[in-house]
């Protein structure tokens, strides 16, 4: 029997406290990853094999000299391509351009400063965005009508439900397994424009 949604992203969440505390995970539709690169401000020639704990570790000093991780891994399940950045929130910027003739959604999990933002997008357009605390931006999927997200949830309660419709949403269930193993990491170069505080 599969375990319930809420109680296997409760384990994710926990497994990921360190790495993913403060970044973005991306769900997205491409057609193969040179797509998706040519939409994220990456070097490919970057491109290594990489796990996401090898991306934070590199993140960290990043963020001390720039205020940004500038790392992120991109692998695939599922037939979908997921995007994790620790300390960063590139792909979330571009959720629109990453759903042109898809879907996309993107989880920003924001523990530091208790900013969390959930992005969804379809055909090249952000059609909603649930912020933490705040009633939903946008046309909120039905599938998101028994999750509560615009109600003042506990943080972790918030994470928890996000997680539970990004799957509800792509149909795919990411597990610790997944995320801790090896996948392709790619280096932000540091021309980036600074994202203003109240976009986050």
């Amino acid at each position: 029997m599969r375990e319930d949604p809420e109680q296997h992203y409760r384990r994710v969440a926990e497994s990921i406290d360190l790495s993913l505390a403060d970044g973005t995970i991306t769900w997205c539709r491409a057609a193969n990853v040179a797509d998706l690169v040519a939409v994220l401000p990456v070097d490919p020639d970057s491109a290594a094999p990489q796990t996401l704990s090898d991306a934070f570790d590199l993140s960290v000093h990043q963020v001390l000299t720039t205020g940004r991780g500038r790392m992120l891994v991109i692998g695939e399940l599922d037939g979908w391509f997921l995007v994790l950045e620790p300390n960063d929130w590139n792909s979330a910027d571009r959720i629109a351009e990453l759903s042109r003739g898809g879907e996309a959604v993107s989880l920003v999990i924001g523990d530091t400063l208790r900013h969390y933002h959930l992005h969804v997008a379809r055909d090249g357009e952000q059609v909603c965005r649930f912020r933490w605390g705040d009633a939903p931006e946008g046309e909120p999927p039905s599938l998101a009508d028994d999750l509560a997200l615009e109600t003042p949830l506990d943080f972790d309660v918030w994470k928890i439900r996000a997680f539970v419709l990004a799957e509800r949403l792509t149909g795919v269930r990411v597990t610790t397994e997944w995320l801790a193993a090896e996948h392709t990491g790619y280096r932000v170069p540091t021309r980036l424009t600074v994202r203003r505080e109240d976009d986050w």
